[in-house]
């Protein structure tokens, strides 16, 4: 499975969205992939999976299937539950 966090810099969530994947990889010593939310790929993906809110954590399998999404930072998983879907 892969879990990126689909992001834009320079907006007020930005330190917050990097605090949290900073914070999960001393916890759990895995890293959580940034997309800028404002590349081709974050587009498509962002269209493909009918996100609209960003930072947004997208877990996806090796084919890029769907599998889960946080679109609102409040309602982000615990560590713990992410580390559910990362390697």
């Amino acid at each position: 499975m892969k879990v990126v966090i689909l992001n834009k810099s320079n907006t007020e969530h930005d330190t917050a969205a990097h605090n949290y994947a900073r914070d999960f990889e001393r916890q759990t010593g895995k890293t959580i992939e940034f997309i800028d939310a404002d590349s081709a790929e974050a587009i498509e993906i962002a269209k493909i999976h009918d996100i609209m809110q960003f930072p947004a954590i997208l877990v996806t399998d090796e084919d890029g299937g769907f599998i889960q999404v946080w679109p609102d930072m409040q309602s982000w998983p615990t560590f713990s539950e992410l580390s559910y879907y990362t390697r």
